[in-house]
Order: C-alpha cells, then structure tokens, then sequence
C-alpha cells in the first residue's frame, strides 16, 4: 500500500516558562503561531508576537490562547492549558503520538494538524522561514 506521512514540526525541548527555551524551538514556535493567527478568523490572542528567537510572555499568552481554541474547537484529546508546548512523543518517522501518557493532547500536534489542515503549502513553509532541514528518523 502506498501512502504519504506529511512532515510534521517537533522541538528539542519545552517552551514555557520555566523551559529550556531553544531559540530554534520559540523561532519555529513563534513562526507556526503567527502562522495559524493569519489562517484562522477565530484565533484572535490579545497581544502582538514578534517572530524572534527569544522567549517572552507573549509567546506563553499566544500559547494558552491556541490550547484554549483548540479545546473549545475539539471533543478529542483535551490539550492541558498550561501555555508551554513540550514536544511530541516520536519513537521513530512511522510512530508519533497526538498525545501524552497522562492523556492529555499534544499541543503541538494540534498546531501541526491545524496548519496542515488549513493549508499544506503554508504548513510546508514554515520549513524554509525557520531553515530547517529534514531529520533522518
């Protein structure tokens, strides 16, 4: 059987405060958020994002805000509206999960199926605003 795994975007580790904070994961975090706020009419937070690579409280309130949307949105996972975003359990390329042993939703799945959803070719572009290359699983 033939099939397509679209890629997905994963972070190295937490954004939150209190996280780690790679710059490369609130870079690419930031992107996909600024991304989705363009895509959705009902996905207003209530203060401006600056598309950087440094953590600031905006990114926690844009965060709340999509965890809040999305469970509004979904009777699936419920996502935990803590506003920091851990990155999805993967095992390898053919086994990732939409959520974590305690049940809740991934965040970042969601924020991943959301923007795939709502338009692959602008998912497919954040690849290239955050420069990042492909990971061989």
């Amino acid at each position: 059987m033939a099939y397509l795994i679209p890629q997905i975007y994963n972070t190295d580790k937490p954004v939150g405060e209190g996280e780690a904070n790679l710059s490369a994961d609130v870079f690419l975090l930031k992107s996909m958020l600024q991304t989705w706020s363009r895509m959705s009419s009902s996905f207003a937070p209530g203060v401006s994002l600056t598309v950087n690579s440094a953590y600031d409280p905006a990114l926690a309130d844009w965060i709340a805000e999509f965890q809040r949307a999305v469970n509004q949105a979904s009777s699936g996972s419920p996502l935990k509206v803590d506003s920091k975003m851990h990155p999805m359990p993967i095992k390898n390329a053919m086994a990732y999960q939409a959520r974590f042993k305690s049940g809740y939703g991934s965040t970042l799945f969601a924020l991943n199926y959301n923007l795939r959803s709502g338009s692959a070719r602008e998912h497919h572009a954040i690849a290239l605003r955050c420069n990042l290359k492909e990971l061989k699983i």
